[in-house]
């Protein structure tokens, strides 16, 4: 359930936080004002806000939220300060405005939640009047412009180091599947099982990169990516990248199935060992195309890229020439049409304008009973409200550590819910014996400061690698700054933010089971059945039509789309039954075995010259499996004996059999038509 990225690692955005966070707390020191923690917190918050893409959204996420949080956290303490009903209201239409913000895109909403969590730790902290609170906010606020301002000056993001960095780790992850791919031919007897998590995985983790590295380019506009040439080098890296995951995916099939082609054992070995070298240094040569992307004044590296064709062509020659091979993409023509002819930008009056305009659009979409966005809101500040009666009722000390862990636990899906409610219970458990470590070695708030540093700088620079990391980090750095306001001891610190985070959890927990999602499981079927449909209409398209390879790899880009949605959606969805959910896991699991053997007949020389009595039996094989899914349980039509088919069509076709079994909703025998295929 835990997964490690180390790729993600960013140490730009944790040294740029610890600093910020690092100056305020040296400050308070010198000037003997504990209220200086409040500005690390903002300074800290202020950098977790940051959208990340173009600078113009990086500093409108930034000021963004030092407003938001600045305004509303004061609203927020005055409220506290008038009672516990008026805390309870102003934490109620804070928590329900930030769930609210999930309709949006993901900027939006990631501003919103980190302005709500401020908001709720200034629970805590009631003032009476604005004069009370004017100093408190104003070194908050301080601290937030300090993050902001050492963001666009010391710490500076080039304008196309996200893009860069998107597509770099794109190459990084392909790298990553040829050793894999490696490793496991040159395991003798690798399991289906091994090779089914090896497809799933690999398959939905490059396809969501892609994806990502094509929205981070989408983005900006051309004259703040060095250019239409580096924009131009970009799209073409990520076309290659679209061909490099296409041939691994045939080099595994193939591998996978390599016993169809009727080859001995020992044949079979050496072919795979030799493969397996090869991929080896494809590997290497990935990653080092990655590493040049990576690099803002690198220029594109077409030397590099170069070699790839020789790479192709010896894997060619090492499966014995059964397959054609294409790592580069025959595009380049096509760049230019897609890249914006003109650089001129809206303003930003014009560009508040149409955000604006957009936004209510879509939230008066979202305003109804079945809004999965809505009902999100209703869930979040049913827990975080919850969890402030709890903690205010029962006086327990540090209680808004409680609904920060709501607010960060607490998942649209209710499957991330239950993963980020594990993981972060087991972080805090890692992160309050090492704040307790830590106190046990520090007691000057000098040296607190300093201790600060480096636990901000690797929860910032870890955020996206591990949320558990993240917990296990965040943890301390919060007892300690904690402890540079009110000085106690670290241990009882540290004892009250793990029991608090349980605390939260429970609360979205229970917030998850009483408030569901509507039609959840309407929603995982229909994603399971739209996943079937293309991968079956990518399968037509590569075995049987005519049509273009343009149109046929937008059929498998959307086929890949679409099972990477419906296993995201089974994976984080408690709801379902165990019998169903092993049903809908071994379907997708199924349509990757399908897709892969789709590929390899796709870019096999044998099958240049489609074979009519193949393309019969497939249509009607297709067709089946359509109808099933339809419903339609009705005796399926009979089709021809032939014994001139290739043992992968065979394979090909049994495994569709396996998916029409898989449909059927009684359990009627599907024999007939497993024994008219495989022979």
């Amino acid at each position: 359930m835990v997964s490690f990225a180390m790729e993600e690692a960013s140490l730009s955005e944790g040294m740029r936080a610890a600093c910020a966070a690092t100056a305020m707390l040296i400050a308070g020191e010198f000037l003997h004002n504990h209220h200086f923690s409040w500005a690390a917190i903002g300074a800290f918050s202020t950098c977790l806000a940051d959208a990340g893409g173009s600078p113009r959204r990086r500093f409108s996420s930034m000021v963004g939220f030092t407003v938001l949080s600045t305004v509303f956290g004061g609203l927020t303490a005055l409220a506290a300060g008038s009672g516990l009903v008026a805390a309870c209201a102003a934490v109620l239409a804070i928590s329900f405005s930030a769930g609210l913000a999930s309709i949006w895109a993901p900027a939006a909403y990631q501003v919103a939640l980190v302005s709500a969590t401020i908001c709720i730790v200034m629970v805590d902290s009631p003032i009476h009047s604005v004069q009370e609170g004017a100093p408190l906010l104003g070194i908050y606020a301080t601290g937030c412009l300090v993050a902001t301002l050492l963001s666009f000056s010391v710490w500076r993001i080039h304008p196309s180091g996200p893009s860069r960095f998107a597509v770099r780790l794109v190459y990084q992850r392909l790298s990553d599947a040829a050793c894999d791919i490696a490793a496991l031919a040159s395991s003798p007897g690798s399991p289906q099982d091994d090779w089914d998590r090896w497809a799933t995985d690999f398959r939905t983790q490059a396809r969501q990169s892609l994806e990502a590295a094509r929205s981070a380019l989408i983005g900006p506009p051309p004259s703040r990516v060095e250019g239409r040439q580096l924009l131009g080098d970009l799209l073409l890296a990520l076309d290659d990248a679209e061909w490099i995951l296409v041939s691994l995916i045939v080099i595994a099939t193939a591998l996978e199935n390599a016993s169809l082609a009727g080859a001995d054992r020992q044949t079979m070995r050496t072919q795979a060992r030799r493969v397996a070298r090869c991929l080896d240094a494809l590997a290497g040569l990935l990653t080092r195309i990655s590493e040049a992307l990576a690099k803002p004044a690198t220029p594109f590296p077409h030397e590099l890229r170069g070699r790839l064709p020789a790479f192709a062509r010896r894997i060619e020659g090492a499966l014995n020439h059964t397959l054609t091979i294409r790592f580069i993409s025959s595009k380049v023509s096509d760049l230019a049409l897609r890249i914006p002819s003109s650089s001129k930008e809206t303003t930003w009056i014009h560009a508040l304008t149409d955000a604006t305009r957009d936004g209510l659009q879509t939230l008066r979409a979202n305003l109804r009973p079945q809004s999965p966005g809505l009902r999100h809101a209703a869930r979040l500040c049913v827990a975080t409200t919850s969890a402030l009666v709890v903690v205010r009722s029962f006086h327990i000390p540090f209680g808004y550590w409680a609904t920060m862990a709501t607010l960060f636990v607490l998942q649209p899906a209710g499957g991330m819910t239950l993963l980020r409610s594990m993981e972060r219970a087991a972080g805090s458990t890692a992160g309050a014996l090492l704040a307790a470590v830590i106190g046990l070695a520090i007691h000057s708030p000098l040296a607190i400061s300093l201790a600060v540093f480096p636990l901000i700088c690797l929860t910032m620079g870890l955020r996206r690698v591990s949320y558990s990391l993240y917990v296990v980090f965040l943890t301390p750095s919060f007892v300690l700054v904690a402890d540079f306001a009110k000085p106690s001891n670290e241990f009882l610190y540290a004892v009250d933010r793990l029991g608090n985070n349980v605390l939260g959890c429970l609360a979205a927990l229970l917030a998850t089971w009483l408030i569901r999602s509507v039609g959840d499981r309407d929603k995982l079927e229909g994603a399971v059945e739209r996943a079937v449909d293309a991968n079956l209409a990518y399968l037509a398209a590569a075995c049987a039509s005519p049509g273009s390879d343009a149109d046929i790899e937008d059929f498998r880009r959307k086929a890949g789309l679409a099972s990477s949605h419906a296993e995201a959606m089974c994976r984080f969805n408690w709801t379902i039954r165990k019998r169903q959910r092993i049903k809908i896991l071994s379907t997708l699991s199924l349509l990757r075995r399908i897709l892969g053997v789709g590929a390899v007949i796709q870019n096999s020389p044998a099958f240049a010259d489609k074979n009519a009595i193949f393309h019969q039996v497939l249509s009607t094989a297709i067709e089946q499996v359509r109808a099933q899914g339809h419903g339609n349980i009705g005796q399926p039509p009979t089709i021809p004996r032939h014994s001139r088919l290739k043992p992968i069509e065979n394979e090909l076709l049994q495994q569709l059999v396996q998916l029409r079994t898989l449909r059927q909703k009684d359990n009627r025998s599907t024999a007939d038509l497993s024994v008219a295929v495989s022979q």
